[in-house]
């Protein structure tokens, strides 16, 4: 199998992965879903009810506590057994008041992530689109991701990939360093050219 081959297989199975673990994108559900969600949520008996006034100092603490999204808060202000309206209330002042943000939250939520977790840029926008963040704010968050630390993080992972591998053969050892590259949400084009930079780097090797 040649090395763009293996890279498509792997990329595959990587999104087959990803959509069965939920990082699928929330635009597929269709307007019925969301009617029976709302319903659902509207429905939902809860033991302690509070009142809108009640329930605002609680959410302001859960947003000033780390960055939420829209999705995060209004799940948060749905299980407190406030109604629809009083829920889309709380989440305009929230924003007036700037606790709520989602494009300072999509970009530290994609920051955070890549730094910390390693994780890619596919991967990232998977997870940003699971919690229903707007293609705007995901772009944005992914553009302030620097394209030099980006390279050198994915280039450092394949590396340390590679040599844990030592003992496989050639082509399994290939195909499952790209395997985890792409598992971590790193573009198919980039990984081929992370391990082709590999292959170079002991080509000369065993030149010299």
């Amino acid at each position: 199998m040649s090395l763009e081959d293996c890279v498509k297989y792997c990329f595959t199975l990587c999104s087959i992965i990803w959509s069965r673990i939920g990082y699928i994108r929330n635009d597929q559900k269709g307007p019925q879903s969301r009617i029976i969600e709302t319903k659902a949520h509207q429905l939902q008996p809860v033991k302690n009810r509070v009142t809108a006034e009640q329930a605002f100092p609680k959410i302001k603490y859960f947003c000033a506590y780390r960055e939420r999204c829209h999705y995060e808060v209004r799940e948060k202000l749905f299980g407190m057994g406030l109604p629809k309206t009083e829920v889309d209330q709380l989440v305009v002042r929230l924003i007036e008041e700037d606790f709520l943000n989602e494009e300072r939250y999509s970009i530290q939520f994609a920051g955070s992530h890549f730094r910390v977790k390693k994780w890619g840029k596919k991967k990232i926008e998977y997870a940003l689109r699971q919690k229903r963040i707007s293609e705007p704010n995901i772009k944005r968050a992914i553009k302030e991701i620097e394209s030099e630390d980006y390279e050198q993080t994915l280039q450092k992972l394949a590396i340390k990939k590679w040599e844990i591998l030592v003992k496989e053969a050639p082509v399994s050892r290939q195909a499952k360093t790209t395997a985890f590259l792409l598992q971590k949400g790193y573009e198919a084009q980039k990984v081929q050219q992370a391990i082709a930079r590999i292959r170079v780097i002991e080509k000369n090797k065993v030149d010299k």
